[in-house]
């Protein structure tokens, strides 16, 4: 229920009080009254008020430009001119206060009508933030889903490299767990990259091409993931640069930069790293021999 009143006569803080002959404050005051002062104010004059009202709510904002003093309220209202609407105000609520201010009060919606359209459009914004919290859920629940993937095969390749088993072995039990357990339509390394920002993702990927890992192999595209995986901190991508720069596997052969990656690895606790860096020392391989760095 909403109840007009006598909001300019009831501000004690304005200087300027902005009434008509006592009919009201002007910016909320109705056209007719003012284009006719001996128009009585009506149900619909209470209508126009009201509409102002819900422009405020919405805008939160003065009416009438925030004019204050009676000849520029007179002269605005007097020009036909209405309250802009917002950016972001839903098209059924300013339907409903652009009605509440036709010029034709006949055509003005009742207090019903008005209550019956706010609790409709309260309805479905009820409705629709819930349908996006849903949204936003299925998202967050899909992001963990991928990311366990993710976690599953970065797990597989660590048991796998402390038992001591070649990269060959290891893409051998990646593609068996991903025989045995992968049941989305959605292919592994498409899963994968729909976290191209993540690191660990990004390792992936190169690991899927450097091995042939449901894709075609391709040294070339495994070199560039796993340097884009290596400027993001991945310890794996950087000790498998380190190995292709060691052995000139896609790049061309440099030991300082196999030395290099590998001494970036073994910084991250990278156990594998630490040993070919530690093997490095001890051979020369990248930096001058020396037997008490290893």
């Amino acid at each position: 229920m909403a109840k007009i009143t006598d909001f300019g006569l009831s501000d004690l803080t304005l200087q300027q009080k902005i009434y008509l002959n006592g009919k009201g404050s002007l910016a909320f005051l109705d056209p007719r009254c003012i284009y006719d002062r001996d128009t009585e104010r009506d149900e619909k004059s209470d209508i126009f008020s009201l509409g102002v009202v819900l422009w405020e709510i919405s805008s939160r904002r003065k009416p009438c430009g925030g004019l204050l003093y009676d000849n520029d309220i007179i002269t605005y209202r007097l020009d036909g001119k209405r309250d802009a609407s917002v950016s972001e105000t839903p098209e059924e609520y300013i339907t409903l206060y652009s009605e509440c201010w036709d010029d034709d009060a006949e055509r003005r919606p009742s207090c019903e009508q008005i209550f019956d359209q706010l609790t409709i459009i309260a309805q479905k914004i009820t409705t629709t933030k819930h349908h996006s919290t849903v949204k936003l859920t299925n998202m967050y629940q899909q992001i963990v889903l991928e990311h366990s993937l993710s976690d599953k095969l970065s797990n597989i390749y660590q048991e796998e490299c402390l038992k001591g088993s070649a990269q060959k072995q290891i893409a051998d039990q990646i593609k068996c767990w991903l025989t045995l357990n992968e049941s989305s339509q959605h292919s592994p390394i498409t899963r994968l990259r729909d976290h191209i920002d993540c690191g660990q993702c990004l390792w992936l990927i190169g690991l899927f091409y450097a091995c042939g890992i449901t894709v075609e192999m391709d040294i070339n595209q495994a070199i560039y993931c796993y340097q884009l995986s290596a400027k993001k901190d991945n310890a794996f991508a950087q000790y498998n640069l380190g190995i292709c720069y060691e052995n000139g596997i896609g790049v061309r052969k440099d030991k300082q930069k196999a030395l290099e990656w590998y001494q970036k690895a073994a910084e991250q606790g990278n156990a594998s790293a630490q040993c070919n860096l530690g093997l490095c020392y001890a051979n020369g391989t990248g930096v001058e021999k020396y037997s008490n760095s290893s």
